[in-house]
């Protein structure tokens, strides 16, 4: 990165100059309206002279050299991140992989296309230039502010003193190993760091703000439902409609769902041969009906906690889904059970039921009650 006592442009100006193996590209241009070879000739004077933002972002002309960065001067796809300024384009990559793989060329590369820009070279847009070309830039250095955001293997940052803190934060932050972080000045024989010799008045308020915050913590869903949990003796139990265990078992590990007794889940899409594993818990019981790909319920115990002692499937319902054929060939639903006997000596019977989507009312309370009938 480099500051301004040498501008950018130049910079890499000098440095393409340095190099032997590159390829410099020049624009395709047409004016349009000039009324003689004089007057074209003193417009393409005024249109060298233009920066790439008075010329839709396209330069006059470009040094590609292999290994070294580019940065995209116009917006091309914001929401792909072909943006101003970056170079990230996932969508286009996807889309370029063929073209990559038969030029043998990294999966990793951004294809990018010419565009073309209308250059009004008069007041009165009588003259304009049609260019042509890529809209990219060497990178071989780039502004600070431009750099935020971004990540580099190797830095040379031309420090001054004149910087602000924040800017000198963000210039020392951009570099992925500290090794490879080199701080150079305008005179390298005198060299002398000012920054961080006294706290920033922005710094200091920022500091004062965030210990006044830490002072007055406001407590998470979370934590509220874990204190209730922990101050309570009994037995808690956690419904989750996980479409799709097998998809979504590591999203059951956060701190709420760790310290939960028994987890009802439904809409498993789990087969009544497999059962799926989930970290620190037992699968109790579970059901599907085989006439279906989603759906399912089951319950799983957890293995860390010992306020239920024992918990074991109600045979008679879990029977009564495999050989009541009414049961098991069900349009309505899944359902599944079983017993759980508390320290204190106490059993409850949890009971975890999916209906499918839009049955009618009288067709539920049959599945049910038929679910029960033999209990």
């Amino acid at each position: 990165m480099k500051s301004m006592l040498m501008t950018i442009f130049d910079y890499c100006v000098t440095i393409t100059i340095r190099i032997s193996s590159k390829t410099i590209m020049k624009i395709m241009k047409m004016i349009i309206g000039s009324k003689n070879h004089e007057q074209e000739a003193n417009f393409r004077i005024k249109l060298h002279k233009k920066s790439v933002i008075d010329t839709g972002g396209l330069p006059y002309e470009i040094t590609f050299v292999i290994g070294k960065y580019y940065l995209i001067t116009t917006n091309i796809d914001v929401n792909d991140g072909l943006c101003n300024g970056s170079a990230v384009g996932r969508k286009k990559r996807q889309k370029g992989a063929a073209l990559a793989l038969r030029n043998k060329v990294s999966n990793l590369a951004v294809p990018i296309e010419l565009r073309t820009a209308n250059i009004s070279l008069t007041s009165d847009r009588k003259v304009a230039v049609k260019r042509k070309h890529f809209p990219l830039i060497a990178a071989f250095a780039m502004t600070i502010h431009k750099s935020q955001g971004g990540t580099f293997e190797e830095i040379v940052y031309e420090y001054s003193k004149t910087h602000s803190q924040e800017l000198v934060y963000v210039a020392l932050s951009r570099v992925t190993n500290i090794e490879n972080l080199y701080i150079v000045t305008s005179n390298d024989s005198t060299f002398k760091f000012y920054h961080n010799r006294r706290q920033a008045i922005s710094t200091a308020s920022l500091l004062q703000e965030f210990k006044r915050l830490s002072l007055n913590c406001m407590q998470t869903k979370a934590q509220s439902v874990l204190d209730f949990i922990r101050n309570r003796n009994g037995v808690s139990i956690m419904t989750f409609n996980c479409q799709s265990l097998n998809s979504h078992k590591y999203d059951l590990q956060d701190s709420v769902t760790k310290q939960t007794n028994v987890l009802l889940l439904s809409e498993t899409c789990m087969s009544n041969d497999y059962p799926i594993d989930i970290p620190n818990y037992n699968c109790i019981v579970h059901f599907k009906r085989d006439t279906i790909s989603k759906g399912g319920v089951a319950i799983y115990q957890n293995n860390n906690n010992d306020t239920i002692n024992i918990m074991t499937p109600n045979i008679d319902i879990n029977v009564a889904n495999v050989v009541d054929f009414n049961v098991r060939r069900s349009n309505v639903g899944d359902i599944c059970a079983c017993v759980c006997k508390l320290q204190n000596g106490l059993e409850i019977v949890i009971v975890v039921i999916y209906i499918t989507p839009n049955p009618k009312l009288d067709e539920v309370e049959y599945f049910i009650h038929r679910a029960w009938s033999t209990l």
